[in-house]
């Protein structure tokens, strides 16, 4: 870690005001919050070493970012009989049994003399997360990519945003053919007991639900260590996802890493780099996932999920074994009503980055042809 805080002191050009601020808050707030996570964890070999036993069987929904995975997260969380999946606080700050336990007794707590602690926390996030809500909306208490748990690791996707001039980063593109294996294990066996720990807490008996982008470069390391995993991968049109893409990323970078939002036209590293990984996560998942049994695995286009959400549930619980009751059905109706009157907050072009849609066409030709996406 203060490796990479050196080399980006040291680079040619020099980090602003802001990003050093930034990296000095993320690391009094990241050593000591590691310290005691790690403390909790040995007390949970002691306490609640059963958990260890516990089968994990997740469904991932994957897909290069911006393809609608939140939206397909959603509505399958409410399927509440079958699926249980991590909220923001546990990701983030109680990865641990006896932290879990420990914030659950504070929230029971907290009700019981009208949740003033909880509605504090609501208007904090409120605040707190007021600029991120038309990229994504963020609330600690609904269901959250789980990638940041390899934060406690200091191994996430996510350190790119604050680092985004570091190629300590770059393996995790390719993450299962250039991450070396003994890494890849200790990351994703970390990973395993981490669900396990919330199956234990929060229903052993349920599939654990994810809802990941950054597992797409990882199908071959999650069979291999998670067996009984099924996906489901969304396939988005290039065109809507790549300039959404590169302004989520432009946005995070320029605010966490204060760089020049310069970096992100066409033909800089950093926009290269980024295109590089959408068609490496376009490619690799539909090369990976077609190897295995069609009952672990189902492929959405995003476009007949959008148009008919009810109907591609219904598709994806057949496929992979799932039971679709009725009382689950009348919570998709519920969310489709919902959504209808939804409008994303977020505006982004081709052109504030210089890309063409020729560009994407040529590069993505093969997702093209195979979806028959539409190249206007």
């Amino acid at each position: 870690m203060y490796k990479l805080f050196l080399d980006t002191i040291r680079r040619p050009n020099k980090p602003r005001f802001k990003q050093l601020f930034v990296l000095f808050l993320f690391s009094i707030w990241f050593i000591p919050q590691q310290i005691f996570n790690w403390i909790c964890f040995f007390l949970d070999e002691i306490l609640f070493n059963s958990y260890k036993k516990i089968e994990v069987k997740p469904l991932f929904i994957i897909g290069v970012p911006r393809s609608g995975t939140t939206f397909l997260q959603r509505i399958i969380s409410k399927d509440h009989a079958q699926f249980t999946g991590m909220s923001l606080w546990e990701v983030c700050v109680a990865p641990a049994i006896c932290q879990k336990y420990f914030f659950l007794f504070l929230g029971r707590l907290d009700r019981l003399f009208g949740s003033p602690i909880f509605q504090l926390m609501v208007n904090f996030e409120s605040w707190w997360f007021k600029n991120l809500h038309q990229l994504h909306r963020l609330s600690w208490f609904d269901m959250e990519e789980d990638e940041a748990l390899f934060l406690h690791q200091f191994s996430s996707f996510f350190l790119i945003y604050l680092f985004p001039y570091q190629e300590n980063f770059k393996p995790y593109i390719y993450y299962d053919q250039e991450v070396p294996y003994s890494v890849r294990k200790k990351q994703m066996e970390f990973y395993k007991n981490c669900v396990r720990r919330h199956l234990y807490v929060f229903g052993s008996n349920k599939r654990f639900l994810s809802k990941n982008p950054h597992f797409c470069p990882r199908i071959e390391s999650i069979m291999t260590f998670l067996p009984e995993s099924r996906f489901i991968l969304i396939i988005r049109n290039p065109i809507s996802t790549i300039p959404s893409n590169l302004s989520v990323f432009q946005y995070l970078c320029t605010h966490l890493a204060n760089v020049n939002e310069g970096i992100f036209k066409n033909r800089t590293p950093i926009f290269e780099s980024t295109m590089e990984m959408i068609r490496h996560w376009y490619h690799y998942p539909l090369a990976k996932l077609t190897a295995y049994k069609k009952n672990r695995y189902e492929i959405l286009n995003y476009d007949e999920f959008r148009n008919n959400p009810r109907n591609e549930i219904k598709r994806v619980y057949h496929q992979l074994g799932l039971e679709y009751s009725s009382v689950y059905d009348q919570e998709v109706k519920q969310i489709m009503d919902n959504s209808s009157r939804y409008r994303s907050m977020h505006q982004y072009s081709l052109v504030q980055f210089g890309l063409s849609k020729k560009r994407i066409l040529q590069d993505f030709r093969l997702i093209f042809k195979r979806w028959n996406f539409s190249g206007e």
